[in-house]
Parts: structure tokens; C-alpha cells; sequence
């Protein structure tokens, strides 16, 4: 009976450990899912902004293109670092799915969750940045206008 009853907790020890596994792949897939879902709102809030801004630039400045030229250069940039991460999420999601039994899942989704908490503070930065432009065209502004 003893034997029997070491092989039945090895077998729950290994569906234990596996059941573990599946969890944190599920957890670095969640992680990962909202990294793509922050990067995606900063593309929303640039796709929103920068005709506004532009033609804000171009009525207030017609004269100097340099100002809506930086302006844009800098949502540009913006723009380029949310999607360089939506790519990298993206490939994060892949490799999670083929789920490699040799990954320690747990320094995984440690990292992940790092990178989750970097992702969000990129649409509040993102908005602060078009804020900052929003305020600076309002002072450029004539009283009119």
C-alpha cells in the first residue's frame, strides 16, 4: 500500500506543478494582452490629436513650419515607440503560446508585470505631451481666436 500511495502523490505532484505552469502562461498572456492594450490607446489618442493639433499649428503659425513640423516629429516618435511595442507584445503572445516547457514562467511574468507597469504610464504621458501643446497654442493664440 505504500507504494501505491507514493505513486498517487507523485502524480499529484506533477499535475500540481503543471496546473501551476498553465497558470502563469495564462497570467503572461494577460500581461502581455495589456502592454498591446496600452500601446494601442497611445496610437488612438495620436490618431485623435495630431489633425487637431495640425490644424491648430497651421492657424496660429502659418508662418512658421517649423513649429507643426516639430510638433509632429515628436507624435511621430511616439507613435513609432507604440508600435515597436505592440510588435514585441505581439511575439511575446506567440512564443507564450507555443509554451516551452524549459520556461520558468515565474521570472517571466515577473518581468512581464514590470513591463505592464511601464506600459501604463505611456497614454498618460502621451496625453500630457499634447496638454503641453494644447497650452502652448492656446497662449500663441490671438484673444480672438
Amino acid at each position: 500500500m505504500d507504494f501505491v500511495s507514493w505513486l498517487l502523490s507523485l502524480f499529484g505532484l506533477k499535475s500540481d506543478a503543471a496546473a501551476r505552469r498553465a497558470d502563469r502562461r495564462a497570467e503572461a498572456h494577460r500581461l502581455v494582452s495589456e502592454v498591446s492594450g496600452d500601446a494601442g490607446r497611445v496610437l488612438d489618442i495620436i490618431a485623435l490629436a495630431v489633425p487637431r493639433l495640425s490644424t491648430r499649428c497651421a492657424e496660429i503659425c502659418p508662418d512658421q513650419p517649423a513649429v507643426q513640423e516639430s510638433m509632429l516629429q515628436v507624435m511621430n516618435e511616439q507613435r513609432e515607440a507604440a508600435t515597436k511595442i505592440m510588435a514585441m507584445a505581439d511575439d511575446y503572445k506567440t512564443k507564450i503560446a507555443k509554451g516551452n516547457n524549459g520556461v520558468d514562467w515565474d521570472h517571466l511574468v515577473m518581468r512581464l508585470q514590470e513591463w505592464r507597469a511601464t506600459a501604463a504610464r505611456m497614454p498618460p504621458w502621451v496625453e500630457g505631451i499634447i496638454q503641453r501643446y494644447d497650452k502652448i497654442l492656446d497662449e500663441a493664440a490671438p484673444p480672438n481666436h
